[in-house]
């Protein structure tokens, strides 16, 4: 899902001294932010009723584990890689079948309820415009 933003701004860097955003410094790559972002959609999973642990940091954004799947479940949001404004949140697995514990186990029930709810928020939260969905 991909769309423009101006409600999740970089998080700048509380010190001083600093010259680099908070968010572009050693745990994501440079430029790539999306910390509020994650952290608005993790708050309301939950208000919807969907499982999701607060956002933890990777070179590629901020990714939102989503506990109480049969399979590895969660989605990571970022921003920095496009136009200015330009927000991304992915989905994963984005395959109808996960290999978990020697079998597949069918992830299109998790692939469904999550991309319905964070559709439906972002939309409903009129905090986002020009919405695209990608594969």
């Amino acid at each position: 899902m991909t769309f423009y933003s101006d409600a999740f701004p970089m998080i700048p860097d509380p010190t001083p001294e600093g010259d680099e955003a908070w968010e572009d410094i050693d745990e994501v790559n440079p430029g790539i932010y999306g910390r509020r972002l994650a952290e608005f959609v993790a708050q309301e999973l939950r208000g919807a009723g969907i499982a999701a642990d607060d956002p933890a940091v990777e070179d590629y954004g901020w990714w939102v584990n989503l506990p109480g799947w049969p399979h590895r479940a969660f989605l990571v949001c970022n921003a920095g890689w496009g136009p200015p404004g330009q927000f991304r949140i992915m989905f994963y697995p984005v395959r109808p079948r996960a290999w978990r514990w020697w079998r597949f186990v069918n992830t299109r029930p998790c692939n469904e309820q999550v991309t319905r709810a964070v559709e439906k928020l972002m939309l409903e939260s009129g905090l986002v415009r020009n919405v695209i969905w990608e594969d």
